[in-house]
């Protein structure tokens, strides 16, 4: 079965759907048959694939995969009425048994599924986190960020009475060679040990500029720092999941 993976933090601005989009463009690249499902209202990820946010619903309505700009990528876009899923934390049965359903349906048909969240605490991103076998945490390298993190773990912790909890990674992002943020990135890494991934993906100006023209760094940039990073990330996580890329090679070096 592909590994379903929730990127998740309620914090914004840290990375996440940047992280989805490029994660899925490199282990796309490597032959995976990868899938993208668009969690959140606001349709990020939808439209960094170079889609346009559909009228015609979203993975709790069944919405059909539809491909990409990105080579061996689908995406399950978000739709209009994605907000109206958006229930309180804790009252969301019924959105978890149709996100649970349609998952189930799509696992056989790829070979990764990556599912972007919104920033909130809302039913979206916890029903994500349930449906979930993997986990990553994008973390901005900044003070604020760990109070954040803080919140999220006792979050996730808050649902250890619902369903076995996936495995999870820390994922440090827009890293720079600042004391501030070494300070950080030292300190999560003390706390948290091999749970935080050994790459740290650096601030870059070529990670913003890529999803307004609708293209991962893969195809926007892929010699500059942020697109080397997720190359590095991708290769990490694979390997830590134990995906199918055992078989091939799923991440190329960039030469």
């Amino acid at each position: 079965m592909a590994p379903v993976v929730a990127v998740t933090n309620q914090k914004g601005g840290v990375g996440k759907t940047t992280t989805v989009v490029n994660l899925a463009a490199y282990a796309g690249l490597g032959g995976l048959r990868t899938l993208v499902i668009d969690s959140d209202p606001q349709a990020n990820a939808t439209s960094a694939l170079g889609v346009l946010p559909s009228a015609a619903g979203s993975i709790y309505t069944h919405a059909e995969p539809m491909a990409t700009s990105a080579e061996n990528v689908w995406l399950v876009p978000a739709g209009p009425e994605l907000a109206e899923h958006a229930r309180p934390w804790h009252d969301a049965g019924h959105e978890l048994r149709a996100l649970h359903m349609a998952v189930q349906q799509l696992q056989n048909s790829f070979e990764l599924i990556l599912i972007d969240c919104p920033p909130n605490f809302t039913a979206l991103p916890r029903n994500a986190l349930l449906v979930a076998t993997q986990v990553v945490i994008p973390v901005q390298c900044e003070y604020f960020a760990l109070e954040g993190l803080s919140q999220l773990l006792a979050h996730i912790e808050e649902l250890h009475g619902s369903a076995p909890l996936a495995d999870w990674q820390i994922l440090l992002t827009m890293a720079s060679p600042g004391a501030l943020a070494r300070s950080v990135i030292a300190e999560v890494r003390r706390h948290f040990g091999d749970r935080v991934l050994s790459v740290e993906i650096p601030r870059d100006e070529a990670a913003a500029v890529a999803p307004s023209h609708g293209r991962a760094l893969l195809d926007h940039d892929p010699l500059c720092p942020a697109a080397l990073a997720y190359l590095a990330v991708t290769r990490e996580l694979l390997s830590r999941w134990g995906s199918k890329t055992s078989r091939r090679e799923a991440c190329p070096t960039a030469s």
